[in-house]
């Protein structure tokens, strides 16, 4: 099972609880719809309290769409019912299918090109200067142009080695140090 129908089948089967034991049994009302999307809101953000801000504009949604099939089946049993309703169970694998395909950080979002990790998407809106600095930037990241100036001479597979593993060292000595730092500052920011 995965992590979005665990974060929303548990508050929902808690909210139905709390619904049918605290609601009167004379139908649905809007009182009734309040205190179910109350409910449910209140146990779907207790169960998740780790980016309660993106679980919180998730649950706004599906608040909503509960709200709606809720007010449709009580005005009528012949009016079409919502997404949840209609088919919990292909709503829930159309959920599945988004979280799958979803972009994952660090990911390519397309297949690489020559062009891709060195260049600058320019509008005609944009600032070309911003557009080059940004490139500049970029290329020095990825070290293009001493790639460029070491490919110009023949350099021996012993030297390529020693040379890429002290570079490696050097950037994950960086990175510790890096850290390093941004421990002291939090700490003097605490005031200790």
């Amino acid at each position: 099972m995965s992590l979005l129908r665990t974060a929303i089948v548990q508050p929902l089967r808690v909210a139905r609880a709390v619904s049918t034991s605290a609601l009167p049994r004379a139908g649905p009302s809007k009182l009734n719809v309040d205190v179910l999307c109350r409910s449910f809101a209140s146990s779907s953000l207790r169960c998740a309290d780790s980016d309660s801000n993106k679980a919180a504009s998730s649950y706004t949604a599906i608040l909503d769409s509960l709200t709606e099939s809720l007010e449709k089946n009580a005005r009528g049993g012949g009016a079409r019912l919502t997404r949840p309703s209609d088919g919990r169970r292909a709503y829930v694998e159309d959920l599945e299918a988004e979280w799958a395909t979803r972009a994952v950080y660090g990911e390519p979002t397309w297949p690489a090109s020559p062009f891709s990790g060195r260049s600058i998407r320019v509008t005609p809106q944009s600032d070309p200067a911003r557009a080059y600095g940004q490139l500049s930037v970029l290329l020095r990241r990825n070290n293009v142009r001493q790639e460029l100036r070491l490919q110009q001479r023949y350099e021996k597979p012993n030297e390529e080695r020693r040379r890429k593993k002290s570079e490696r060292h050097r950037r994950r000595f960086a990175d510790m140090v890096r850290q390093k730092v941004q421990l002291v500052m939090a700490i003097k920011a605490r005031g200790a």
